[in-house]
């Protein structure tokens, strides 16, 4: 049974940002420009509740409607929103957009969700690596990892630690077998998420062959990518 679209899209994205950090973290640099954007607006994300590219669109929309409005006709907590962050809001919808045309990821929703989500944690600490803000269970070459905080029996109860053991352990069973059931039916994915990233800040097929599948060409590298990047959405 073939694994449904959906979820095997999810996983290519996972891959994908993954092979994006390690093969062209060069997107990435360019992403961090938007760093001091991202914090002047800081205010204005924080009072409409901006974490996702969606919230953000819809966060500009409201600047749009309140921008010229004097402050005492507006809620206090939208202050922010009528100012100088509002208008950074609006700049970093239009970087964001921006950052991603420049680098082949226009399009679909998820590189502008993932940019968003990078920007808003690296205002916090900016030397946090891309992608510690996954939700889900770490990965690492054999697999997803089962973590388990330790039991501190001055803090909690066996009951309660049991209780969080357990879930979390049937959530890593759960990661691992669609993990395990990926690289079974589709293992070319990962390999096809590196020549896709390299392809994207600009190698040739001839170069990514020559770097990552000198015994596969430049043909086979062309076709991985051109189906990695459709089931992403991704023109390339």
């Amino acid at each position: 049974m073939a694994i449904p679209e959906p979820q095997l899209r999810e996983a290519a994205w996972a891959l994908f940002w993954k092979a994006l950090r390690e093969e062209a973290p060069e997107v990435l640099e360019d992403l961090k420009g938007l760093l001091p954007l991202c914090r002047k607006a800081g205010p204005a994300l924080e009072a409409l509740g901006v974490w996702g590219w969606r919230s953000l669109e819809r966060a500009a929309g409201t600047v749009k409607a309140f921008s010229g409005a004097p402050l005492h006709a507006l809620p206090e907590r939208y202050g922010a929103v009528a100012g100088e962050a509002g208008q950074a809001l609006l700049r970093l919808q239009g970087g964001l957009l921006a950052w991603a045309g420049r680098w082949g990821l226009a399009g679909p929703e998820e590189p502008l969700d993932m940019g968003l989500q990078a920007l808003r944690l690296w205002a916090v600490d900016d030397t946090l690596p891309f992608g510690a803000f996954f939700v889900g269970e770490p990965f690492d070459k054999a697999g997803p990892v089962l973590d388990i905080p330790p039991f501190d029996p001055l803090a909690e109860g066996w009951g309660e630690f049991e209780d969080r053991a357990r879930e979390r352990f049937e959530a890593w069973l759960r990661a691992y077998r669609e993990w395990a059931r990926l690289r079974t039916e589709r293992p070319e994915l990962e390999k096809h998420a590196r020549w896709l990233a390299r392809r994207l800040k600009g190698e040739s097929y001839a170069a990514i062959a020559d770097a990552l599948a000198p015994l596969q060409g430049e043909d086979a590298v062309r076709r991985g990518v051109v189906r990695l990047g459709k089931l992403l959405g991704l023109s390339v």
